[in-house]
């Protein structure tokens, strides 16, 4: 069987074949055409076999003779055989052989012809000869090695000469006229057999042109499809919330199922037609209608292309919720159409307002309190402090106590690295008790309780410190202390005994002795 997958190109242009021929509908279209084309004229020349057998029939039978010719009968049935046969072939996928064994017959019966009825034949030998050079095109229909219409040509030639000097005694022509009329055959059959290889030619490059440039154009449109689809089943699939909508009147014209869900209006036909202010708060973050915001944002995506913004949404039941939008401007054939895809933001927004909470609540103690509050760098520079410290150490701004050194070096050894070892060691430092600077350069003492914040990967971002003024308490003890001393010196000293008591008890009991 003959091998045809080197012209079965799917994807290529096609013909509309007859229904017996649908084993070349996956085959290249230059295939098709000429499966097409040798089909009808297989048909065709059995049709006109047929013909011939009964016309051949009806006039045997009613010649003078009165019986049939079997010789010529069982030719013209050997001949309608074999025609079929080429048609089988042909159905069969056996294309070039249906070819081949069609022009064989052809010829075959032609000369056949001629050698039986030389006496009939040899006036209508010019038909004879343009029947021989329409049936040598034949082998153009083939898919390859089409220079064969050379080989038939030269074959045919051949015998013609071979049957003009077999038979040119019949009519009694010179070779003068033989000569002339073969070398006038032998011009128009070669010709003939020319002009048509190379039309052919000329339109098969033409047809492998088109194959190519239709094939281009497939592969183009297969690659668009094969996109389309899969930005289908991405929009459809998609966890993303995607809205495609109209540009001028805002309308919803495709929602995935992921909007459908967000929006809660039901259904994907409920959610259809809707528009932007459909899904939004009245108000959006910055105090503005959403009506205003939303037209602007979309004057920008139509002028930049694609605009990111976060919106303010409300569902159908009141509640609202916040999203990140991405929304783009693309074309649809000749309509420029919006697409927008939604992220839920709702929890980090919580997150934000709750940190923005907390940040100015802990800006207010920070402000406010009475505690030194500081923050330093791992090596222990300062970086912030709240008024109540600057206050502490005398100075009028932050700015002024960065450039102050205020820590006290106590035998040449300063407190500040000792403290940064013990924060280092633990990570944290309780009560800590040093002395510090004044502006005015007064000893102040201070107690320290801080700690080591790290980031989530545990790096020292900052040591945070909280900073009480205990110099008026360290006076007073000391001032205690003192007293105790100078009250205890005074009673060794007497020589009387003294007894101290409430109502009760005795509280002291006192012998200079």
């Amino acid at each position: 069987m003959q091998n045809l997958q080197d012209d079965n190109i799917k994807d290529n242009i096609t013909v509309k074949l007859p229904k017996l021929l649908l084993f070349y509908r996956n085959s290249n279209f230059s295939l098709q055409l000429r499966a097409k084309v040798f089909y009808y004229l297989c048909i065709s020349a059995i049709i006109s076999v047929l013909f011939l057998i009964i016309s051949s029939i009806y006039v045997q039978t009613n010649s003078s003779f009165q019986k049939l010719n079997l010789p010529v009968i069982i030719s013209e049935i050997i001949v309608i055989i074999l025609f079929l046969i080429c048609l089988q072939l042909l159905i069969k996928g056996f294309y070039n052989s249906a070819i081949h064994l069609f022009i064989i017959s052809a010829n075959a019966t032609i000369w056949a012809v001629m050698f039986i009825f030389v006496g009939e034949i040899i006036t209508q030998i010019d038909t004879v000869v343009i029947l021989l050079a329409l049936i040598n095109v034949f082998p153009l229909f083939i898919d390859k090695f089409k220079s064969t219409v050379f080989v038939y040509l030269a074959i045919n030639i051949s015998v013609l000469i071979v049957f003009i000097y077999v038979f040119n005694d019949v009519h009694g022509f010179s070779k003068a006229i033989i000569v002339d009329y073969v070398a006038d055959t032998i011009i128009a059959m070669i010709f003939s057999a020319v002009a048509a290889y190379l039309i052919i030619n000329i339109n098969t490059k033409t047809i492998e042109k088109v194959e190519s440039d239709y094939k281009i154009r497939l592969e183009t449109e297969e690659a668009l499809k094969q996109s389309e689809e899969i930005r289908q089943r991405v929009f459809d699939s998609s966890i993303i919330p995607i809205v495609v909508m109209d540009s001028v009147n805002m309308k919803f014209i495709e929602v995935n199922k992921a909007a459908v869900q967000k929006y809660e209006f039901g259904s994907w036909e409920k959610t259809i037609g809707k528009t932007p202010l459909d899904v939004s708060a009245p108000i959006q973050y910055d105090g503005k209608k959403s009506s205003e915001k939303a037209i602007w944002y979309i004057e920008e995506a139509k002028k930049r292309g694609a605009v990111r913004f976060e919106w303010l949404h409300q569902k159908p039941n009141g509640k609202l919720w916040d999203a990140e939008v991405h929304l783009l401007l693309f074309e649809s054939g000749k309509e420029q159409l919006l697409q927008f895809s939604l992220i839920d933001i709702t929890e980090r927004k919580k997150a934000e307002r709750k940190l923005i909470e907390n940040e100015l609540r802990y800006r207010t103690l920070f402000e406010n309190t009475q505690v030194g509050i500081y923050q330093t760098d791992a090596e222990g520079r300062l970086m912030h402090a709240n008024p109540a410290l600057i206050n502490m150490l005398g100075f009028n701004s932050i700015e002024e106590l960065l450039n102050t050194p205020f820590y006290i070096e106590e035998n040449k050894i300063t407190k500040r690295v000792e403290f940064i070892d013990i924060m280092n060691k633990n990570g944290f430092v309780r009560d800590y008790e040093t002395l510090w600077t004044h502006k005015n350069g007064e000893i102040i003492f201070v107690r320290e309780n801080s700690r080591i914040v790290k980031d989530s990967i545990g790096n020292i971002k900052y040591i945070e410190g909280f900073v009480v003024d205990i110099t008026e308490s360290k006076k007073a003890h000391k001032a205690l202390e003192e007293s105790e001393i100078k009250f205890k010196t005074l009673m060794d000293s007497l020589n009387e005994v003294i007894i101290v008591a409430d109502n009760n008890h005795i509280v002291q009991y006192t012998n200079g002795h």
